[in-house]
Order: C-alpha cells, then structure tokens, then sequence
C-alpha cells in the first residue's frame, strides 16, 4: 500500500514518528531545538553572546568549535550543531531535543520505540547502515558488513545517503539516482542471503520522509527591514521550513504578528499565548 504524502512537518518529527509509530501528538518531538536556557550547551557562552562582538560570525564559530571538541556527552545523530537559524545572542537559549542516537534507550521520554520494545522483550537485533550526521555514507558501511550467517528476529538496514544528495543536487538528479540504485543492489544483496538462511522472512521498506523542489525561498531579514525593524531584535530561530518566536510580552507578539501576516506567500501563521 502505497500513498503520497504533501506535508510541512518539521525536520526532526520523522525520525520519531518513523521509530515510535505513532503521531507526532503522541511522541511529542518536533524540532532539533526547543528554548531551555538551564540545560542550553551553550549556557556557558552567555557573557560572551551579550557582548557587543556578538554579531559577528567569528565567536560564533569558536564557541561552536569549542563546544564540539569539550563536549563528549551528546551522542545524538546531530551531535553538537551550529544554530546557524539564530542569532548568536540566543544560543545560549536553546537547548537539544536529543542527546542519543535513536536507536538508544531513553530516545523518546514520551513513548518506546521499536528499539525498546525489542530490548524489553529480549528479541535479538542488528542495526547496519546508523551513522552520525557529520559522517558521510551510510550505505558505505552497508556495503561494507558482513551478510550474518544466522538471522536476527530484525534486522534494520539504516541508508540515509539518499537524504544528503538530494538536499545538495536535487531528488531528480544523476547522482540521487545513481544512489537509488546502489541502495536497491545493496537491500537485494541483504534480501537474497539472508532469504536463504531464514525462509519465514518479512520485507518492510519504508522512508522517514519525501523531497520536493524549492520554487520560492522568503527573506525574512529584508522583510522585517522592510518593516522597519530586524529580525535579530526578537529571541527566533529559523528552522528549515519554519521560523519560530518566542515572544517576550504583548508588545512583540503585536509587531512580529503583523509583520509575518504582511508576508505574501503560502504558509500558516500559528501564535501561542504563552510569553517566555
């Protein structure tokens, strides 16, 4: 059964949707980045993000560098990233929404996912393919193990190198169809050995998510000049196909509602009532 989904969820909702099963209402996981000041990996760098320096890229990418090379307690799939949607005066405001790989227990403190169900029933398993964000090929290291001699009850073959081409050439590309093809070799390669040692086999192929062209891209630094204000005066982040506020009092949520509300474009406008 197959069904063609047109959505604009955000980036990081997939993965757990994809590892849960079930709706992002329930797991409860949204976006890499969520404003909690008191567990920010960057809480340590808030004299230097309230100095006049601040705007330049060069702290930023210091702190950044810093950060990654101290801090060895982030095992996420992104690991220590570059909030390159925020200003860096507000770094120190946001904090990760993971801190392991979503194959590792506690993944989603709201909901098991298929990994801990299988641990909880002591059901064998083997994970090839689960790489870091800053790694290059999954599939390589697909392509590299070893077909097992004896079958695990799951076995999950993790191949995200498709993701990364077509972000960087296009879902319609040479390149992602070249790797279409290697990653089809590479799953009948896994789907005929171990077809042979296990005859009861079930085959699921799914995918965290689609890829579309980008027909239109919004500058919401102009825009908000255009306005006659900047988009760095309100605590944000723009995150891939979102741009989110945390709005400090009536006053800001009055201005950035009706500068986005000027924006002439699709897409929806959501304001909570909540201020930080």
């Amino acid at each position: 059964y197959t069904r063609s989904l047109h959505d604009a969820l955000p980036i990081l909702t997939c993965m757990a949707t994809m590892y849960s099963g079930v709706y992002p209402s329930r797991h409860q996981r949204w976006f890499i980045w969520e404003r909690r000041p008191e567990n920010s990996m960057y809480r340590w760098a808030r004299p230097i993000a309230r100095h006049p320096f601040e705007t330049t890229m060069v702290p930023a990418y210091l702190i950044y560098k810093s950060q990654r090379f101290f801090d060895k307690q982030n095992k996420s799939y992104y690991g220590i990233k570059y909030i390159s949607g925020a200003p860096f005066r507000y770094w120190p405001q946001l904090a990760m929404t993971e801190t392991c790989q979503y194959d590792e227990p506690g993944y989603l403190s709201t909901f098991p996912t298929i990994f801990d169900i299988l641990r909880k029933h002591d059901t064998g398993y083997s994970i090839q393919g689960m790489v870091f964000f800053d790694e290059k090929s999954s599939l390589a290291k697909v392509q590299n193990s070893k077909i097992p001699t004896h079958t695990h009850p799951w076995i999950h073959l993790n191949i995200g190198d498709v993701d990364r081409l077509t972000h960087r050439h296009g879902p319609d590309s040479e390149q992602v169809l070249s790797a279409l093809k290697k990653v089809d070799s590479e799953v009948e390669r896994f789907y005929s050995a171990i077809g042979k040692v296990d005859k009861d086999l079930r085959f699921i192929l799914w995918s965290d998510h689609g890829q579309a062209h980008i027909e239109a891209a919004i500058d919401l630094k102009e825009h908000f000049r255009k306005c006659g204000t900047r988009l760095e005066k309100y605590l944000h982040n723009v995150d891939n196909n979102y741009v989110r506020f945390w709005l400090r009092g009536d006053k800001e949520r009055s201005e950035v509602t009706r500068i986005l509300q000027k924006i002439d474009a699709p897409g929806y406008i959501k304001i909570g009532r909540a201020h930080v």
